[in-house]
């Protein structure tokens, strides 16, 4: 899923790969696997352990941002990452820590939080908002979940999330896959947990928690099938949420999508084949969902929601005409502002896209090495964002993984500016 690991193993390669794109992070990941150019021909790089990144105890894989809702004033806000003290002895236990915007400058908070990850991260008010991690401090068995009042982030117990990683008689264990938070003011908000605990029908239980300024209560999902996985949520509005899923009950995957309006869901007309897995609403009029199985041979696809409905996203003829690709996520760092990350198939490279009044151009983006997964807009119309870059570590036949290292971004008058973190 999106929201995936810090290190991510992978399967042993044929050769070294170069420094890479950032995976996912807390938006729609749609990882399209389009056949090269034919004039396109890859020259293999021998794999040298010796001209590896060597990544320093201290290195920091960033997860989350996100800016406090202001009027006037300079931005401020939060960003959430984590470390993995112990990767030189094989020990991939991640230590969340936070990042803390103040006058523009990126300053790390003194706390630690050993065991957990805290993948999302949202703000309700200049002081108030939450942050959650998959896993539990270690030592605990409850997920990690930090609450912001007046600066001070604590942590809050949530019992809806705690049963997941209860052990029971014929439950032995199950975990928290992804989460992520949506608020909508200091008193509103929406959290979605992605599990491997079974439903009382057999499927994967996806876990939709509402927050009322008071306390987490669960909402019902929609009825489904046991052989349908719900994936992710977006809401649109403290009362508004979309949701996909994919049913594996036929002979081919189908995915469909449901809506939460007016107190209830309702299932949506169309339905598609594959998988699909991430979601992201831009607004109540329009949003999108694609792939990320990781499944490589099997073509992605990219859906969106427009005129009322769900429909294949048309690839834009601009795109195309300059050899571009969408490969996704749709970032959308303000309110009508809709950026979509591409690859230029001659060279293998990372762009973004803008839309604007139904036409899409490419933004000027001077990194070959990184691509945003997350970026936010302040009031000044300076853009913050977060990525990360790529570096594989060992070669075959030893194990072979991906170690990843920060990168917080800045765009202020359309110039890029960017802090490597250790």
């Amino acid at each position: 899923m999106w929201a995936a690991l810090a290190l991510t193993l992978v399967s042993a390669l044929a050769g070294c790969a170069m420094p890479g794109a950032q995976r996912g992070g807390a938006t729609v990941h749609v990882t399209p696997s389009p056949s090269p150019s034919p004039s396109v021909t890859a020259t293999p790089v021998p794999c040298n352990p010796a001209t590896q990144w060597p990544p320093p105890t201290n290195h920091v894989d960033l997860e989350a941002i996100a800016l406090a809702p202001s009027k006037t004033g300079p931005a401020t806000g939060w960003a959430t990452g984590k470390l993995l003290p112990g990767l030189t002895q094989g020990n991939f236990t991640p230590t969340a820590v936070l990042y803390h915007l103040i006058n523009g400058q990126w300053q790390r908070a003194p706390q630690t939080y050993p065991g957990a990850d805290l993948m999302t991260i949202a703000m309700g008010g200049p002081t108030d908002g939450w942050a959650a991690s998959s896993t539990p401090l270690t030592g605990s068995a409850h997920p990690l979940v930090l609450h912001d009042t007046n600066g001070v982030w604590r942590p809050v117990d949530i019992p809806a999330l705690d049963f997941i990683l209860q052990s029971t008689a014929t439950i032995l264990e199950a975990n928290i896959f992804s989460v992520k938070i949506q608020l909508f003011g200091p008193d509103v908000g929406w959290m979605v947990a992605q599990t491997n605990y079974p439903r009382p029908d057999g499927g994967p239980l996806t876990l939709i928690l509402r927050y009322d300024g008071h306390a987490w209560s669960t909402l019902p999902t929609p009825t489904v099938p046991s052989t349908m996985t719900l994936f992710d949520v977006s809401a649109v509005s403290a009362n508004e949420l979309w949701m996909v899923g994919t049913d594996y009950g036929a002979a081919s995957e189908t995915t469909r999508f449901f809506h939460y309006v007016h107190q209830q869901w309702q299932r949506a007309k169309q339905t598609f084949p594959l998988i699909t897995q991430s979601l992201t609403m831009a607004s109540p009029t329009l949003g999108w969902a694609g792939d990320n199985d990781g499944d490589s041979s099997v073509p992605n696809q990219l859906l969106w929601y427009h005129n009322q409905q769900w429909a294949p996203f048309p690839i834009p003829s601009a795109l195309t005409q300059h050899g571009a690709y969408p490969l996704g996520p749709i970032l959308t760092p303000a309110p009508g502002v809709v950026w979509m990350e591409t690859e230029q198939l001659s060279t293998q490279t990372p762009g973004l896209w803008q839309e604007a009044q139904n036409r899409w151009s490419p933004v000027p983006w001077p990194y070959t090495d990184i691509i945003p997964t997350a970026l936010t807009q302040d009031t000044t119309g300076t853009l913050w964002g977060i990525a990360n870059i790529g570096h594989q570590q060992n070669c075959p036949p030893n194990l072979v993984y991906e170690v990843w290292q920060g990168v917080f971004l800045r765009q202020t008058h359309g110039h890029w500016t960017r802090q490597n973190l250790p």
